[in-house]
């Protein structure tokens, strides 16, 4: 009886951590079934209530707006919106954060590089999901974000003997890795990123 209670036991707990992994990979599935239903649903419509929010900062309005005029690194302090639980928000800042190229200058366009690499590296499969998205994210603002990344490669790539002409390629074949598991459209997304990126930098280091 004793042996038969211990094996009942067992098979009790295996078939509790059983249905524990079948509810978590549910919770998974449902994670990634949300998230694209997200990307399927969002609208540029959908940002006005963030511009018509008062607790919106007025320096973001202005960005996605095109009328902000830049003063010292103000922009900076929107970028830790790329974090944001909301999805609608994390959209509508990495809209504000792409305007903003167009107005990056002095220490902010540093600032804005340094960042902007940091988070294509680190969020790759994020970053390439935007562009899933046409009506809110075009390969004009793919190329924008080459840029971006660029203000910070204009800094780094350089050594005492010049331009550091692998610095670039290393840094592509890590992002193309980070997305390795992505879709098809995502990997596409990263594949013509890499190749902006790649022939802006060349083109920068055969002017200098």
């Amino acid at each position: 009886m004793i042996f038969v209670a211990c094996g009942q036991k067992n098979n009790n707990e295996k078939s509790v951590e059983k249905k524990d992994s079948v509810t978590l990979t549910t919770q998974k599935q449902d994670s990634v079934m949300t998230q694209k239903e997200d990307i399927k649903t969002i609208h540029k419509s959908d940002f006005e209530k963030f511009l018509n929010d008062p607790k919106t900062p007025k320096i973001a309005t202005e960005l996605y707006r095109n009328t902000y005029k830049l003063k010292g690194d103000e922009p900076l302090e929107l970028l830790e919106n790329l974090e944001s639980k909301d999805v609608q928000k994390r959209w509508f800042y990495f809209r504000v954060i792409t305007n903003s190229y167009k107005i990056s200058d002095s220490s902010y366009s540093e600032g804005l590089g340094n960042v902007g690499k940091e988070y294509i590296e680190n969020k790759t499969c994020e970053f390439a999901t935007y562009f899933d998205n046409r009506e809110c994210f075009t390969d004009k603002d793919l190329e924008t974000w080459a840029d971006i990344a660029l203000l910070e490669f204009e800094i780094i790539g350089e050594t005492d003997n010049g331009y550091d002409k692998k610095i670039v390629v290393d840094y592509n074949k890590k992002i193309k890795e980070n997305c390795k598991n992505s879709t098809t459209n995502q990997k596409a997304t990263i594949e013509k990123f890499c190749k902006l990126l790649d022939k802006k930098y060349n083109e920068y280091i055969n002017r200098q």
